[in-house]
């Protein structure tokens, strides 16, 4: 079995990168492992003081085949510092374990991925493996320990070169998308928070993520792929604080924190006897979970209508 690098991309969340790289460091499979930091620049004066944290942690981490630190002079922002970090390890290696900083990843982290990218490699329906599932028990309606469903969780996320590579989709395909009803109707099928992640993405000032979480999701419906998910989560994400560019904040009790993880010490594809790809039980169970009820739904609409009635060009520097 090939092991993939890790790529993880900083800035001045000290506290959740350490606890971040810590937990992968339980992994059997990290003292095979390159990890890969790209370190950002800080553009504010409160980015400093946890900035020089990280610094000063990165100096003694160990339980690594190899570290290596992409540390950037001036401030690329999240979105440009991934996406270099991203092609730096690609131009190295033919897969690639993607993270954010904020993630806390189960002891068979590294197993799951590392086994689901041999797996899958060949086969051409799999765009990507996801280490995160949703907070969702499967246990009555699924007995598989996996899945593949036409959507993404990029908390903790491994691919390969060649598709990593085809994915060059940029804002205006996204808008392109939204402007006919019938993609709109499909995605809202797969999961209604499709069409609000793509509403926003168009309309964020923030720099343009190629590999987002809407992007990919587009990229799966427009060329009939998906991400295989375990059913029981190898990450756990604490991104919910406030600390975050797009996370927001949960009030109250957070489902992401306190959510279930396999706290075992290896992992193994079980052979499903349930249907792998467009599972009904899995399907509704998604759509439900994504859900929000009427109101919601009709805020979205009424979003999207909006969106049309003041965009009619549709183009935008990405």
């Amino acid at each position: 079995m090939k092991t993939a690098p890790v790529f993880i991309g900083t800035l001045n969340r000290s506290d959740h990168f350490k606890q971040a790289v810590e937990s992968l460091k339980q992994n059997q499979l990290a003292q095979d492992t390159h990890l890969f930091i790209g370190l950002d620049y800080p553009s504010k004066d409160e980015h400093y003081s946890g900035y020089n944290q990280t610094l000063d942690y990165l100096e003694n981490i160990k339980g690594f085949k190899e570290v290596t630190v992409f540390k950037r002079s001036t401030n690329m922002g999240a979105a440009k510092n991934f996406k270099d970090g991203q092609d730096n390890v690609l131009q190295l290696y033919d897969r690639i374990i993607i993270s954010e900083d904020d993630n806390y990843f189960s002891p068979t982290f590294l197993a799951y991925m590392n086994a689901g990218l041999d797996k899958f490699e060949s086969d051409r329906r799999i765009f990507g493996i996801c280490g995160h599932n949703y907070p969702i028990s499967f246990e009555s309606k699924y007995s598989g320990n996996y899945y593949a469903w036409q959507g993404a969780s990029v908390w903790g996320f491994g691919t390969w070169r060649d598709r990593y590579q085809s994915l060059n989709y940029t804002i205006n395909d996204l808008c392109a998308y939204l402007r006919k009803p019938v993609n709109v109707i499909r995605a809202y099928r797969i999961a209604p928070h499709y069409i609000a992640s793509m509403l926003g993405k168009v309309q964020s000032k923030a720099d343009f993520d190629p590999f987002s979480d809407a992007v990919i999701n587009l990229y799966l419906r427009n060329h009939n792929q998906y991400c295989i998910f375990p059913t029981l989560s190898k990450v756990r994400n604490f991104g919910h604080d406030g600390t975050g560019l797009r996370s927001g904040i949960i009030q109250g009790d957070n489902p992401f924190v306190t959510q279930a993880i396999d706290d075992a010490t290896s992992f193994e594809f079980q052979s499903n006897t349930e249907e792998l790809f467009e599972n009904p039980a899995i399907n509704r169970m998604l759509f439900r979970y994504f859900y929000r009820g009427p109101m919601q739904s009709l805020k979205t609409l009424w979003a999207l209508l909006k969106y049309y009635i003041g965009n009619r060009a549709c183009v935008r520097k990405t």
